[in-house]
């Protein structure tokens, strides 16, 4: 069996990365059993959550923007997302936009993501 997961982190135009790091664990059912949930080692920096593929669906994207995405930014914040499906949404992104904050979206073109995205270039290549 293959397993999939998802992490996002998030990082300042500094390249400060910020505390709260976001991973998607693939679990059959979509969600954490009780007896998973009773022995899942539990860190205050990681935003634990599960779905059957372990990506990212719309309703984790939108959770993320909304407890981990926006608690932690500015007023105006540039969001680079690849080109992933999820990622397009413009109306979920809308819907989750606190009144007041300006989201400028850059979207890294299709296969492109391990070429250009900040992240996959500085912080995960091995």
């Amino acid at each position: 069996m293959i397993y999939s997961y998802t992490i996002m982190s998030t990082i300042e135009a500094t390249g400060k990365l910020l505390l709260l790091l976001s991973i998607v664990m693939q679990e059959i059912s979509g969600s954490f059993g009780p007896l998973v949930k009773q022995n899942l080692f539990a860190a205050l920096n990681i935003y634990l959550t599960a779905s059957q593929s372990g990506k990212m669906t719309k309703d984790h994207l939108k959770t993320w923007l909304e407890d981990v995405y926006f608690p932690n930014g500015g007023n105006r914040i540039v969001l680079v997302i690849d080109f992933w499906s999820t990622n397009k949404n413009q109306a979920l992104l809308n819907a989750a936009t606190p009144e007041g904050r300006e989201v400028q979206v850059v979207t890294i073109p299709a296969k492109t993501t391990s070429l250009c995205h900040p992240l996959n270039v500085y912080s995960f290549c091995m």
